[in-house]
């Protein structure tokens, strides 16, 4: 990505912390752009992942190409797995970010909503297009199963963690379980209050 685009995600996301939503009002222009931009923020957070790994891995010719982050040239099957895996893993690490704390990250917030909307959203669709097959030319799924990970396992981790952040937001957001995700495994931990 270029620099003149991560200064623009950045100062939008800076401008967009600061908003508050009270539930009860109707939405208005701003609070739906507001969301929509905390939306566009999840995707982007999952291509970065992406493009993290692919510089990390020294991957040839990475280029941001719409929503995609792609590279050429041939890779190892461990390779494959960490570029598919690190979009999810960043979809997973920063709705944890978001989730950590309302002090920090304000739930009333509608960019924090629209971001969170987002890691609900994402696992639903990426398991709908495996499953019923559209639109799954270049799904990070299929390059998963490419790379001999269970498309079916990734599923079934990701929707229980949409799940949880879902029941997190709207129901007990000082829920214990946390879930973190590594390229070849999902981990879960629990912490304790006093």
């Amino acid at each position: 990505m270029k620099t003149r685009t991560i200064i623009s995600i950045v100062v939008v996301m800076l401008a967009c912390s600061s908003c508050r939503v009270d539930i009860e009002s109707k939405p208005t222009a701003g609070k739906i752009l507001e969301f929509g931009a905390g939306f566009a923020s999840g995707l982007l957070s999952h291509e970065a992942g992406h493009y993290v790994v692919a510089k990390a891995e020294e991957l040839d010719e990475v280029r941001f190409r719409g929503t995609k982050i792609t590279y050429s040239g041939r890779v190892s099957g461990a390779e494959r797995r960490m570029f598919y895996g690190a979009g999810f893993g960043a979809d997973v690490i920063s709705s944890e970010i978001l989730m950590s704390s309302n002090r920090l990250f304000p739930k009333d917030n509608t960019y924090v909503l629209g971001w969170l909307a987002w890691s609900v959203f994402e696992p639903f669709s990426y398991t709908a297009r495996n499953e019923f097959g559209f639109w799954n030319r270049d799904s990070d799924l299929r390059g998963l199963r490419d790379a001999g990970v269970s498309p079916r396992a990734v599923e079934i981790g990701l929707i229980a963690h949409a799940c949880l952040t879902y029941y997190r937001l709207s129901r007990n957001p000082d829920f214990p379980i946390h879930v973190s995700f590594a390229p070849d495994r999902f981990l879960v931990g629990a912490e304790w209050r006093f």
